[in-house]
């Protein structure tokens, strides 16, 4: 073959490599693009306000970070726990590990969807566990009466509303010894939304809750949109807190699953909804990272629990601080024995 036919040969395989490289650019650069729109969607909250305030601001120590897909991991990654404690102030603050990384879930008792100056109707410890591969919700009763520091005995419910993220976590580092320092917050209205933008969600209500929603009594399994999903959230007449935390776990499940069966193509679509709705203190960098691990961690066990259980506290009437009034709350009746089940139960 003359050289000039060689040339003229090459010419289409150059041309074709040339192409592709300029897709895969091309496509790369989309796929970079699109990642920042997706960041900027979300509420990145500055946490010298808002409401949000926080005095934790360790960072995150990157050769730590684990790959939710590691096979066959053992880790060094050992927690005491004291459990012969004489009281709480016994027992050591427990807090992030190599594996272990628990983040508050929170759904924040205010209408407009800007507004985040409230009370933290739900308060979820959710732990992940990268080598057991559970991720398990664990709800901290908002009735609870705690100690909230620089306000005196109050319920747990009342602390963010009190001085936002930042009192909240030490109200829980001070009576549950657990430092948390990120978040991920909603709203009443933001959590409509998202459930909306997930297309709803199927529950299994029972005849009263059914009778609650004003829903009849058709079939055991319902489909719930934004509106009807926040109000069985937040029933109160059956079960008191126990019952209601147990159905915050439910609608969260059900979203889960509901993400599970998902194409890859409606991704995008849920997206630009969930993500704009959602507050947190994380850095760009942290969150795209969970972004990025949510097909693997949609693969974990989910367990559920909460804290105190039943047998753990009793009803009282409390006088509510700086007030003339009374309230009734929750007291629990051995609190180093609580917080230690707490630890075990996320650190095993």
């Amino acid at each position: 073959m003359s050289e000039a036919n060689r040339k003229k040969a090459k010419k289409p395989a150059v041309i074709a490599a040339i192409t592709t490289l300029i897709v895969v650019v091309v496509i790369l650069a989309a796929g970079g693009i699109y990642t920042l729109y997706l960041l900027g969607l979300v509420n990145f909250v500055d946490t010298d306000k808002d409401g949000f305030e926080s005095s934790f601001s360790e960072p995150v120590n990157e050769s730590e970070l684990i790959d939710p897909d590691i096979e066959d991991f053992v880790p060094d990654d050992p927690v005491s726990i004291n459990d012969v404690a004489k009281s709480v102030e016994d027992i050591a603050v427990q807090g992030n590990t190599k594996v272990i990384t628990n983040i508050l879930l929170l759904g924040i008792e205010t209408d407009n969807k800007d507004n985040y100056k409230g009370r933290s109707d739900t308060v979820i410890i959710m732990s992940i566990n990268k080598h057991t591969k559970k991720i398990k919700l664990i709800s901290l009763l908002r009735d609870t009466y705690v100690t909230i520091p620089d306000w005196g005995r109050d319920k747990l419910t009342h602390a963010f509303s009190y001085g936002g993220f930042s009192l909240l976590s030490k109200t829980i580092e001070l009576n549950f010894k657990l430092k948390i320092d990120k978040f991920v917050a909603v709203n009443f209205a933001a959590f409509s939304e998202i459930v909306d933008a997930m297309g709803g969600v199927d529950i299994e209500l029972t005849e009263r809750e059914a009778e609650i929603l004003n829903l009849g009594r058709q079939a055991k399994a319902y489909h719930l949109d934004g509106k009807h999903a926040l109000d069985y959230a937040r029933i109160r007449k059956i079960g008191d807190d126990w019952g209601r935390t147990s159905r915050q776990r439910n609608v969260l499940k059900a979203l889960a699953n509901k993400a599970k069966g998902m194409s890859q193509l409606e991704y995008p679509k849920i997206l630009n909804k969930v993500l704009s709705r959602a507050s947190t203190n994380m850095s760009e960098g942290e969150f795209l990272g969970y972004l990025a691990s949510a097909p693997s961690y949609l693969k974990y066990e989910i367990e559920e629990y909460h804290h105190p259980t039943r047998s753990e506290c009793r009803g009282v009437t409390v006088p509510l601080p700086r007030s003339k009034y009374y309230m009734q709350a929750i007291e629990i009746i051995n609190p180093k024995q609580t917080v230690l089940n707490l630890h075990h139960e996320i650190y095993g």
